[in-house]
């Protein structure tokens, strides 16, 4: 949608893809955080950061840090709340899952299936 409104136009493609994960964790390191806790906390801070991106994780899964995510993790960030008060507030945050794909190799076990247009271009 973002691409979308940039572009000045209401066209969106939507790309559906399968993704074959238990091939993937019997040949490459995936990372499954269930929920936001510490260990979560932990990652999306170090990503944050800039300072490390070399996880060593092939695919990461689990809650998106969005907009409303980050500005509690900027709290936490910052010295105003504590791990335990960050990870409160986390919880009662609508959070919905990703997955992410970190390497090339992680790529090889999605399969394409297809895709739609929605919307129109502007003229």
């Amino acid at each position: 949608m973002r691409v979308s409104e940039r572009r000045n136009s209401n066209r969106q493609i939507i790309s559906y893809y399968e993704f074959d994960l238990e091939s993937a964790k019997k040949k490459l390191q995936v990372k499954n955080f269930s929920f936001p806790d510490q260990e979560w906390l932990d990652f999306v801070t170090l990503c944050r950061s800039g300072k490390n991106s070399e996880h060593g994780y092939d695919i990461v899964m689990g809650p998106v840090a969005n907009d409303n995510v980050y500005a509690t993790i900027q709290l936490y960030e910052t010295g105003i709340l504590s791990v335990e008060e960050t990870i409160i507030r986390l919880k009662v945050e609508k959070i919905y899952d990703q997955i992410l794909f970190h390497t090339n190799e992680s790529l090889n076990f999605l399969s394409y299936i297809k895709h739609e247009e929605q919307g129109e271009e502007n003229g």
